[in-house]
């Protein structure tokens, strides 16, 4: 929808706002930001930026560069319009800084709590179109082509003169006399207040692998690359069961939960290993399953890699008793309950049966188990 009204402004909804469209349907700049939100005072610089379209990636990098207490200081009070290089071949008609300073001047104003930077994209998408529309772009690119501009359009060298590149392989020389001639150098066609702020310089190097000349040269930055640390290990919940003495009905420990630290590349037999160094308890004792559904869904040989192991998985390691007798057997212990669920086409509900609860392993010697010590069993682990 595109409005008409080219001067003056309107109330809407408790907000204010001045047009910036012609009666043609182009935009063009105005002199004040709009969408101003009316109400009570509000503290200086604690301002929003409006969402046009994708535009999250250029309202943070401004309001990184707004939280920027130098520059904005500098902006604030009008410093920066006796620094205007509008000749500069290389800047943007100082068009760039002004309307930057008048972005600063409405945000930290305290008056407003909320506003439209569509005057300032305008601009920026004038001299910079791959930022004239409303798709999502990269907020490092902005920011980068953003001080760039800023740094061209306050330029304090109005004339650039021709420098030559002087090579600075002599190492004998002491490091901050060969630094302060390059930065020199660098001041001689760079001297602006986002130099004075954002730039440094780097030393560089390099040693000739055949003739071990060595070459070390001092160059300006203004963005560093910093990797983010990736964690090479990760978390893993396990339920720890404890078990009966083989044939023993005496009491057990309720399961209980552990959380393991282990390497993204480690295999279960590492899980193993830090569980019973946490519980003391034998490594040899531990047969670790997959559970899903209330039941055993397979177990984990000590070779299996923990990546196979998603984080919604429950993991369930049972303590089995030492010695095993060859003669003994495992069996798997599950619960089922009925659950009534209404019928439409039955005249009484239907009974389904639903697994529930967490499945128990148990170690018998059948020829010595009667149905009644089993029957014990059970009744202690469920107990």
């Amino acid at each position: 929808v595109v409005s008409t009204q080219s001067t003056g402004g309107s109330q809407h909804g408790g907000s204010s706002y001045t047009s910036g469209y012609s009666a043609s349907g182009y935009y063009t700049p105005t002199d004040e930001y709009t969408y101003v939100e009316s109400g009570s005072q509000s503290t200086k610089g604690v301002c929003g930026l409006a969402n046009l379209g994708n535009t999250c990636f250029m309202n943070s990098a401004l309001q990184c560069l707004s939280n920027t207490a130098p520059l904005t200081e500098y902006f604030l009070l009008g410093k920066f319009k006796n620094e205007l290089n509008k000749n500069n071949p290389l800047g943007m008609k100082g068009q760039i800084a002004e309307q930057y300073g008048k972005l600063i001047k409405e945000m930290w104003s305290g008056n407003i709590s909320a506003i439209s930077p569509k005057n300032f994209k305008w601009v920026l998408g004038k001299y910079a179109p791959q930022f004239s529309g409303f798709q999502q772009h990269d907020s490092q690119e902005l920011l980068s082509f953003l001080l760039d501009g800023l740094h061209e359009d306050l330029n304090r060298v109005a004339k650039k003169v021709y420098i030559e590149e002087k090579a600075e392989g002599d190492v004998s020389r002491p490091d901050f006399e060969v630094a302060n001639e390059a930065w020199e150098r660098h001041l001689g066609r760079n001297r602006s207040v986002i130099v004075d702020l954002f730039q440094g310089q780097l030393k560089s190097t390099l040693v000739c692998p055949t003739c071990s000349k060595i070459s070390v040269t001092f160059d300006p930055f203004m963005y560093l690359s910093l990797p983010l640390p990736i964690s090479n290990h990760r978390i893993i919940n396990l339920v720890l069961v404890r078990c009966n003495p083989l044939g023993s009905i005496d009491s057990i420990p309720p399961p209980m939960r552990y959380s393991i630290k282990v390497s993204k590349r480690g295999v279960v037999e590492e899980l193993k290993s830090s569980l019973s160094k946490i519980t003391g308890i034998e490594q040899v004792r531990f047969v670790m399953a997959d559970v899903y559904g209330s039941r055993i869904y397979t177990f984990l040989n000590d070779a299996r890699a923990v990546s196979g192991i998603r984080e919604t998985d429950l993991t369930v390691v049972y303590e089995l008793p030492l010695p095993i007798p060859d003669d003994s057997t495992r069996l798997h212990l599950i619960f089922r309950k009925d659950v009534e669920q209404k019928d439409p086409y039955l005249s009484g509900p239907r009974i389904n049966k639903s697994l529930y609860g967490l499945p128990f392993v148990l170690l018998i010697q059948v020829k010595n188990t009667t149905q009644r010590h089993l029957y014990d069993m059970v009744w202690v682990r469920v107990n």
